[in-house]
């Protein structure tokens, strides 16, 4: 974000009545809080944060990178592609204080290092790319955040099938509350992209949960790279329905619009929001030509 970013941007109401916000002020405070004695260039990063109308908690999910000596100038560090994590906390205040903060990890035999399928940390990162991951909580209560992994080759090493920079699988992670204010995690199925049409694979996914009990999953893919050294990749946005409460979802295909034209989206975060009316809005990036990678993004 630039300097001349708005307070107010990432800002979720607090408490589930009044007009109170919760900005990245404040959830800044709290990762400094956190990471008071932790060793130098460790590191934790507030993303995206939800308020649980059931409940009247506030989850918080945090990007965490656990290297020492880590220089802080640099802003994505290579070793984040195999080494980033994620971490959640609750407020039940309002966000005016925090219970804990904690690695999210699948429920049954996975630790800190196998927090989930497929992703062992150290060899594939799994994190949110953007504010545009905003976690949603289903008509049922269950905690949705959209994220996404790195994905892994046949030899177990980090893998870009698509010749891009990174490469990613999307995937949502699946809270329930138990006692102590705490979530268990579940993971759903993976959304994972075709090479040969999108280089970097599904990323940075945004969901919305619709009347009919439908969730929607609109996510940036990309062209460029080896494979694609000039661009003639079209540059589509992607989406991707789940009709069971984010657990199985359908293979992604070209987001267009309702009499079926496509359109053209460059490789940038986006997001779906529910407006109090009942409409919903997608905030995100469209181009009248063919995209190159990141660009244009305005």
């Amino acid at each position: 974000a630039s300097e001349q970013s708005p307070s107010l941007r990432g800002a979720i109401y607090a408490e589930r009545e009044g007009c109170r916000l919760l900005t990245r002020k404040h959830l800044a405070a709290a990762n400094a809080e956190f990471a008071r004695g932790l060793p130098q260039g460790y590191r934790r990063s507030a993303v995206t944060s939800v308020l649980d109308p059931f409940t009247g908690r506030i989850v918080s999910v945090v990007n965490a990178l656990d290297v020492a000596g880590l220089d802080p100038s640099i802003n994505e560090p290579q070793i984040g592609r195999t080494t980033t994590y994620l971490r959640y906390r609750v407020s039940e205040d309002g966000g005016r204080t925090w219970l804990f903060d904690e690695p999210m990890v699948q429920s049954g035999e996975f630790t800190a290092r196998h927090p989930f399928e497929g992703v062992w940390v150290g060899k594939n990162s799994i994190h949110l790319g953007d504010s545009g991951s905003i976690p949603i909580v289903t008509r049922s209560g269950r905690v949705l955040v959209p994220a996404q992994a790195a994905i892994l080759g046949p030899d177990g090493e980090l893998s870009s099938p698509g010749g891009g920079f990174t490469y990613t699988d999307a995937l949502v992670l699946i809270g329930t509350w138990t006692k102590g204010s705490r979530l268990e995690w579940g993971a759903s199925q993976r959304i994972r992209g075709n090479p040969a049409r999108s280089t970097r694979g599904m990323i940075e996914p945004t969901l919305a949960e619709f009347p009919d009990g439908r969730i929607l999953m609109v996510m940036r893919g990309s062209n460029g790279g080896k494979l694609d050294p000039n661009f003639e990749l079209p540059s589509y946005r992607w989406y991707s329905v789940s009709s069971d409460e984010g657990e199985s979802w359908t293979a992604p295909e070209p987001w267009a619009y309702e009499d079926g034209a496509l359109f053209f989206s460059p490789s940038s975060m986006s997001a779906l929001l529910r407006h109090s009316s009942g409409r919903y809005f997608w905030a995100g990036n469209i181009t009248p030509q063919n995209c190159k990678g990141n660009l244009p993004r305005w």
